[in-house]
């Protein structure tokens, strides 16, 4: 008998769910609920019969009788062995590796250069060539205050680039060539 009490109150749980979420939906639409009311009350009636048939439990009566417990053992653990260690010798120091002077590059063409990386500070002249536009630099962050002196025309040019300037940025100008240069 207890397994058709539990199969009662499982499906009297279910009825009772689905009364319940019919009277939800009926109530949003304004329906009538004569239907969820059915379910609502099979649902109880299914719930309380299963009750009635399913078995109480209750747990097993005590026993006043000992029981076995195991007892632990101990055991000895193992020494550990010692491992060797490690004694480091003396650590080389690196040489010191000289900081490369820029060589000066004689020519170049249009870009954006470094001063005393890429090109070394100096007095420069272009081959000559329609709408060239060069610039002294202070920075690189594209403002219009990092340009120290500019020029935009045709034909040959000079300029001077000095040791505290930036960089220095060409284009169409055709090849600059190194006449004298500054430290």
């Amino acid at each position: 008998m207890e397994t058709v009490g539990n199969i009662l109150m499982v499906f009297g749980t279910l009825a009772l769910l689905v009364g319940i979420v019919w009277l939800i939906v009926t109530f949003i639409r304004r329906r009538p609920r004569r239907n969820a009311a059915i379910f609502i009350g099979v649902g109880l009636l299914l719930s309380i019969l299963g009750a009635a048939l399913a078995p109480d439990t209750e747990p097993p009566p005590a026993s006043n009788e000992p029981t076995a417990t195991a007892t632990p053992t101990l055991t000895s653990m193992p020494t550990p062995t010692p491992m060797p260690t490690f004694t480091p010798g003396p650590t080389p120091t690196p040489a010191a590796t000289p900081t490369p002077t820029p060589t000066p590059i004689p020519t170049f063409r249009s870009g954006v250069w470094i001063v005393g990386v890429d090109i070394v500070p100096g007095t420069y002249r272009n081959s000559g060539s329609g709408d060239c536009y060069w610039a002294r630099l202070s920075g690189f962050g594209g403002n219009l205050g990092d340009i120290i002196a500019s020029n935009f025309g045709g034909g040959i040019q000079t300029v001077t680039i000095a040791a505290s300037d930036a960089g220095f940025t060409s284009e169409r100008c055709g090849t600059w060539t190194l006449l004298a240069a500054y430290r």
